[in-house]
């Protein structure tokens, strides 16, 4: 189609230049020397924000563009550039990676600066679908497979606390970080952060504790006149009865020759030592 101008007469996608002397090709297209008079559409990776006889330019990384672009944009959130001039358009992040949705600003109206990628999950964090735009930690009693792509029952002698949960060494946020200096607003803001802390593995139960099945969120004492062993609490108890430990004990302690475990005792301590029945320590012993 041909429209006048000042007084030439320019092809579809052109119009006038600023004095009317020439045509010049309008926004998000082209001209190609070996064709005069003709005026094409920029490619798929590419744009032309303003009229003129410039060549389009190339999206820069991490944007796309769509035939006959004045602008490029930035994939979706849970999505990014296929290739470099992002001539494929956008894929899904894949599982276990993650991609925030570009933002912009209510003070300057610019957008914020966020990743053009997507990005693996930090450790101990999980993406499970494609095209997601956050990785989340695991339930308590599980973490994050290698590849951040599911999560996985923590093993029997070790555990892992939900998030929220009272930890030992005081508060637990949202990201499993146990702390006794967190404050209530430091905790609160981390709960309402989107960035990863210190992320959540499962961890090996304390001396004198145990879990014993898998995917447990605590580790259980083990009672007086037992010790820990990884999975399970072990009696004291043998043939003649001399060993002792105390509640949340990892070994048991031998009483000093000839003295027994007093019969009935929990063998909690040292002071459920007595001489075997029917014998008394001698003076001076």
């Amino acid at each position: 189609m041909l429209y006048n101008a000042t007084d030439i007469v320019c092809t579809a996608f052109a119009g006038p230049n600023d004095d009317g002397s020439r045509c010049e090709c309008t926004a998000g297209y082209y001209s190609d020397k070996n064709i005069p008079f003709a005026c094409f559409a920029c490619g798929p990776g590419t744009f032309k924000s303003g009229k003129g006889q410039e060549d389009c330019s190339q999206c820069a990384a991490g944007k796309v563009s769509k035939v006959g672009a004045r602008t490029c944009s930035f994939c979706p959130g849970g999505e990014e550039a296929v290739a470099a001039g992002a001539k494929g358009g956008c894929t899904k992040c894949v599982a276990g990676t993650f991609r925030k949705a570009q933002s912009v600003s209510t003070q300057s109206g610019t957008a914020n600066v966020e990743a053009t990628v997507c990005t693996p999950c930090a450790v101990g964090f999980v993406s499970q679908e494609e095209g997601s735009m956050r990785c989340e930690l695991c339930d308590g009693g599980s973490q994050a497979n290698k590849g951040g792509t599911g999560c996985e029952f923590c093993e029997a002698g070790t555990y892992r606390l939900g998030q929220g949960s009272k930890a030992p060494g005081g508060l637990l946020n949202n990201h499993g970080l146990a702390n006794k200096n967190v404050s209530a607003a430091d905790l609160k803001a981390a709960q309402e952060s989107d960035d990863a802390l210190v992320p959540s593995v499962c961890t090996e139960c304390a001396a004198g504790t145990v879990s014993t099945i898998e995917g447990s969120t605590e580790c259980v004492e083990c009672s007086a006149g037992s010790k820990s062993q990884i999975t399970t609490c072990v009696s004291c108890k043998q043939t003649p009865d001399t060993l002792y430990a105390a509640r949340r004990s990892s070994k048991c302690s031998g009483c000093v020759s000839p003295l027994e475990i007093r019969a009935g005792s929990t063998a909690g301590s040292i002071d459920d030592c007595v001489c075997p029945e029917g014998t008394y320590l001698s003076s001076g012993t």
